[in-house]
């Protein structure tokens, strides 16, 4: 469960906006995104998708790159809507969540493989499960007497609310992002996407 994209699936659920292309401007040099003060590096982002091609080598290099930078932007966003809440999960509550993934899944082997498949380096387990954790927090949080759905609902809302209020942006490198929906789509840029992540960014 803590693995699964479910977590991203209910804070991503479509708005049916239309399509907002961002500008590079002096924040976003090289830089991936920005979110609020928050800047996630291109090397950040290399660094995990060369962990996870070299787990799956035979992963699709633009659409794993795609992922992990649109996954980095909705981690740092839950990350700073749990600041602003004042929601926090105990280093306890962490350890016992990890302990269930490992044994539901049959180990650590089985366990990394099972975060490869879902997009995640296995380097980065520990870091999800917390995210995870917050997710369900700041959903409680928001929406205490409602159900799972409705605090979902919630979650969602106040997190694309949050993503335009920090001017959160992604460089037009690695595609186009939508505040509004929090959807990272293919650069459409043609000669963004024949020169990948060789382009300067800025």
């Amino acid at each position: 469960m803590i693995l699964t994209r479910t977590r991203l699936g209910a804070i991503t659920a479509l708005t049916g906006a239309s399509l907002v292309l961002t500008g590079c401007g002096p924040t976003l040099a090289g830089s991936a995104a920005v979110v609020g003060t928050a800047r996630i590096t291109d090397g950040t982002v290399s660094q995990q998708v060369d962990e996870l091609l070299a787990a799956k080598p035979t992963g699709d290099t633009a659409k794993v790159t795609q992922d992990t930078v649109r996954r980095l932007v909705i981690d740092e966003l839950v990350r700073q809507e749990a600041a602003r809440l004042g929601v926090v999960v105990s280093q306890g509550a962490v350890d016992k969540a990890l302990a269930t993934a490992l044994a539901n899944s049959g180990g650590a082997a089985a366990l990394a493989s099972a975060a490869v498949s879902s997009g995640i380096p296995p380097s980065q387990i520990n870091y999800e499960i917390t995210t995870s954790l917050l997710v369900t927090a700041c959903a409680t949080h928001l929406a205490p007497t409602q159900n799972q759905t409705q605090q979902q609902s919630a979650l969602v809302q106040d997190v694309t609310k949050l993503a335009t209020e920090l001017d959160t942006r992604v460089s037009p490198r690695y595609g186009v992002w939508d505040p509004k929906s929090l959807a990272l789509n293919p650069p459409a840029d043609p000669f963004l996407v024949a020169n990948g992540n060789s382009a300067t960014g800025g």
